[in-house]
């Protein structure tokens, strides 16, 4: 059944949208997201080799996956997405035990890129611009359909709230797993195992219960939001939102 008609990729243009400033997209696959990004930000900071601050668009990409296979497509769809990506040859960094990565492919001045790693592991921080310091957090973290497929979704929700910059930071998630009806849930319950075996993914997972679960594990980890988009899905589609609360003191308070 195509995306089109499931409403997913009209949610991915809207994921997409939110994607501001440091972004991470954690269980990238692919890449099917990618083509939604707004990268002008990036483009105009490769061109002037400076540091760019805009109030939306990508100012540096991190992907992550532990697929070697499925980052090697997603490589090739970022040349065709990224205007500079065409003229600029990757910096190959093999797999290093204190980044806790199986390596990474890095462009652009290491301002966008490819990593090869396992979504529980400590994840990597943003990269910078040359000759500027490396911010500790992202801006913005997104996952689609991942929470299906790891061992520890509550880990790996921990772990993006650790990644995340307090308080302005988000935590964007499309992902998919039980919905509103018994019949339905039922459905996939009696599936579960043919369908893992076969695509490698719980389809039948509490997205909502493991989300609050992580919540309440997890200092300052809020839910903002959740939704159930696509009445046609019956609930199984799921839009989570969090955010780590800024418990830094304020200047006032100094």
């Amino acid at each position: 059944m195509p995306e089109w008609w499931m409403g997913i990729t009209k949610l991915r243009k809207r994921l997409a949208e939110r994607a501001n400033g440091h972004v991470l997209e954690l269980a990238m696959g692919t890449g099917r997201n990618l083509e939604y990004y707004d990268w002008e930000p990036l483009n105009q900071r490769v061109g002037d080799n400076q540091p760019v601050t805009a109030a939306k668009g990508i100012t540096s990409f991190t992907g992550l996956d532990i697929s070697v296979d499925m980052l090697d497509v997603a490589r090739k769809r970022l040349v065709k997405t990224v205007p500079p990506m065409a003229s600029s040859a990757p910096i190959v960094r093999a797999s290093n035990m204190t980044d806790h990565t199986g390596g990474q492919l890095s462009f652009l001045d290491d301002q966008l890129r490819l990593i090869h790693s396992d979504a529980h592991r400590p994840l990597p921080p943003p990269s910078a611009a040359p000759n500027l310091s490396s911010p500790a957090k992202y801006d913005t973290i997104i996952q689609t359909f991942g929470l299906c497929s790891v061992s520890d979704p509550v880990a790996v929700l921990r772990n993006l709230a650790s990644a995340v910059k307090p308080g302005c930071g988000r935590i964007i998630l499309l992902e998919h797993g039980k919905g509103w009806y018994g019949i339905v849930n039922g459905l996939l319950d009696k599936n579960a195992d043919k369908h893992f075996e076969k695509y490698g993914c719980w389809w039948n997972r509490d997205i909502q219960e493991l989300v609050e679960e992580a919540a309440r594990k997890t200092p300052g980890l809020e839910v903002v939001k959740v939704e159930r988009p696509n009445v046609l899905q019956m609930g199984t589609l799921i839009w989570v939102e969090l955010r780590v609360a800024d418990t830094s003191p304020s200047k006032s308070d100094s």
